[in-house]
C-alpha cells in the first residue's frame, strides 16, 4: 500500500516537469505536452548531404581544405572538446532541417554534423561523414 501511494506521489510531482530519457542511444524530451526524440533524422541527414555535395567541376571551397576533425573514439553521450568548436550549420540549411527546442544547436566539424545540447556540450546525436 505504501508502495502505490509513493509511486502515485510521484507521478503527480513529476507530472508538469520535463525530463531526458535515454532509450538505446536516443535523446527524448518529455513534459505534459510533447515527447519528441532530439535527433538527426534520415529527412534531415538527405538535406544536408544534397546541401554539401560538391558542385560538378567545382573543388574545395576556399577555407575548406583544412578542416577540424572529431577525434577519433569520441561518439554520442561524450562532450564535445573545448577546443572543437566547429560551425553552425548556414542559416538557409537550418531552416530547411526539422525544428530544434532552443536548447539544442547544429554544427559542422569537419565532414561530420554533431548535435549538441548547448549548455553542456554532450553530443546526443552524431552524423559521419556526411558533409565533405
Amino acid at each position: 500500500m505504501v508502495r502505490v501511494a509513493l509511486i502515485l506521489v510521484s507521478a503527480v510531482i513529476l507530472a508538469g516537469c520535463a525530463t531526458y530519457m535515454a532509450t538505446s542511444g536516443r535523446v527524448v524530451v518529455t513534459d505534459t505536452n510533447a515527447h519528441v526524440a532530439v535527433i538527426i533524422t534520415d529527412a534531415d541527414r538527405r538535406l544536408i548531404e544534397s546541401y554539401y555535395q560538391p558542385k560538378k567541376g567545382k573543388g574545395t571551397a576556399p577555407g575548406h581544405a583544412k578542416r577540424e576533425q572529431l577525434p577519433p573514439g569520441l561518439a554520442k553521450r561524450d562532450r564535445l572538446p573545448a577546443d572543437i568548436s566547429g560551425e553552425p550549420l548556414a542559416p538557409d540549411l537550418e531552416r530547411r532541417l526539422s525544428p530544434l527546442s532552443s536548447s539544442y544547436v547544429r554544427f559542422r566539424v569537419g565532414p561530420d554534423i554533431v548535435l549538441i545540447e548547448r549548455r553542456t556540450r554532450v553530443m546526443v546525436d552524431i552524423a559521419y561523414g556526411i558533409a565533405p
